[in-house]
C-alpha cells in the first residue's frame, strides 16, 4: 500500500470526534459525486465559518492545497500522521486505486463510529467508580487530617483508656499530619511518575499489557475489546480489497495490547508462508472468535466473518461492562460508608463513654 515518501509532516492532532466528523462531510460530498478538490473546498468554507483558526480548519487548508498540487489524497493525509492512522490512509489508499473511494469513506465513517461508540462506553461505565474512589480517598485524607486531630487532646484529656482502633486511628493521622506523611505522598508521587516511564518502554509496555489481561472481568474485558478492534478493521480492509498481509499488519497496529500484538504478528508471518492465521491466535484471542475466523478462512468468507466476529465482540463488551459497574458501584459505596463510618465510631465511641462515666 502506501510507500514511505520524503514529506513535510505537520504537527496538527486532531480528537476522534473531529476526524468522524471530518469523514462523514466528506463521503456526503463525494457519495453526491463532488469531485475531492470541491469537496475540500467546501468543507474549507464549512469550517472557516464555524472555527476559523481551529486546527481542523488548518489541516482542511492543508490538504486541499496539497490535492491541488498534485498529490494524492492518501498521500496528503500521511502528511497528518497524527490525526490519520495508517489504517485511515490505507483505506483511502484503496479507494483511490479502485475508483470507489466514496464506498470506502462509508466504511471509514462506519468504523470510526464503532470505535467512537465502543470507546465511550467504556469511559462512561468507568467514570463513576473513579469518582468515588476519589471520593474515597479524599475524604479519608479529610478525616484523617482536619477532624481527627481536633479531637485528639480531648479524648488524651480524658484520662481514660482508649480503644485499640481509636490509637490505630490517631497514630494514622499523626503521620500524615507529620513530615513523614509530606514524605510518604512525594515517595508514592515519584512511584507513580516512574510506573508511567517505565510501562512506556517496550519491555513495561510488554509487562504491563500481559498484567491487564490477568485481572479478573477486566482482562476479558480488555481482551474482548482488542478482538473486536482487530476483526472490525481486518473485515473492512479486506472487504475494501486490502490484501491479507498488509490488512494483518494495519490490525496489528489497533489492537492496542502488545501481547495480542504478538500473536496477530505471528499471523502474518503464517500468512506469508501460504498458512491459515487463526491458529496463532488460539493461545491469545477467545476460543469462540478464533473459530468463527477460522470458518472464514476456510469458506472464503473471512471479510464478513472478522466484521461478525466484532459485532459480536463489542456486544460482549457492552455486556460485560454493565456487569462490572453492576458489582462495582455498590461495593464502593460499601466502602465508603465503612470508611466514614469507622472513623465516627473511633472518635465518638470512647467520646460518648467519658460523657457516661463523668
Amino acid at each position: 500500500m502506501l510507500s514511505q515518501k520524503s514529506m513535510q509532516n505537520h504537527s496538527i492532532k486532531l480528537k476522534a470526534k473531529d476526524v468522524l466528523d471530518f469523514t462523514e462531510q466528506l463521503d456526503s460530498f463525494i457519495s453526491a459525486n463532488i469531485t475531492l478538490d470541491q469537496s475540500l473546498e467546501k468543507l474549507r468554507e464549512i469550517y472557516e465559518e464555524g472555527s476559523p483558526d481551529k486546527p481542523i480548519t488548518r489541516m482542511v487548508k492543508e490538504l486541499q492545497l496539497e490535492v491541488i498540487t498534485g498529490k494524492k489524497f492518501s498521500e496528503a493525509l500521511s502528511s497528518f500522521p497524527d490525526t490519520f492512522s495508517r489504517f485511515y490512509i490505507n483505506m483511502i489508499e484503496a479507494g483511490e486505486l479502485s475508483g470507489n473511494l466514496a464506498e470506502i469513506l462509508q466504511h471509514l465513517k462506519e468504523y470510526l463510529k464503532r470505535e467512537k461508540d465502543l470507546r465511550e462506553e467504556i469511559k462512561a461505565a468507568m467514570i463513576y467508580p473513579l469518582i468515588v474512589i476519589a471520593l474515597a480517598i479524599l475524604i479519608t485524607i479529610f478525616l484523617l487530617t482536619s477532624i481527627v486531630p481536633r479531637f485528639e487532646k480531648m479524648l488524651q484529656s480524658s484520662g481514660q483508656d482508649l480503644p485499640i482502633y481509636t490509637s490505630f486511628l490517631m497514630e494514622i493521622s499523626n503521620f500524615l499530619t507529620s513530615y513523614k506523611g509530606l514524605l510518604l505522598i512525594i515517595f508514592w508521587v515519584l512511584v507513580f511518575y516512574s510506573f508511567r516511564h517505565y510501562i512506556k518502554t517496550p519491555a513495561g509496555k510488554r509487562w504491563f499489557d500481559a498484567w491487564l489481561l490477568k485481572i479478573p472481568l477486566f482482562g476479558t474485558l480488555v481482551q474482548k475489546s482488542a478482538v473486536a478492534r482487530f476483526s472490525l478493521s481486518l473485515g473492512i480492509l479486506l472487504h475494501s480489497k486490502v490484501d491479507m498481509l498488509t490488512a494483518l499488519a494495519i490490525g496489528e497496529g489497533v489492537v492496542g495490547n502488545k501481547i495480542l500484538e504478538d500473536a496477530v504478528s505471528e499471523a502474518t508471518l503464517r500468512v506469508n508462508v501460504g498458512e491459515n492465521m487463526s491458529p496463532s491466535l488460539r493461545n491469545f484471542f477467545p476460543l469462540k472468535a478464533v473459530q468463527m475466523l477460522e470458518v472464514g478462512e476456510n469458506n472464503a468468507q473471512l471479510p464478513e466473518m472478522a466484521i461478525s466476529v466484532a459485532t459480536r465482540y463489542e456486544k460482549e463488551v457492552k455486556s460485560q461492562l454493565k456487569i462490572i459497574t453492576s458489582l462495582l458501584e455498590p461495593a464502593l459505596l460499601v466502602i465508603l460508608g465503612a470508611i466514614v463510618c469507622f472513623v465516627a465510631l473511633a472518635i465518638y465511641l470512647p467520646m460518648l463513654n467519658a460523657i457516661q462515666y463523668q
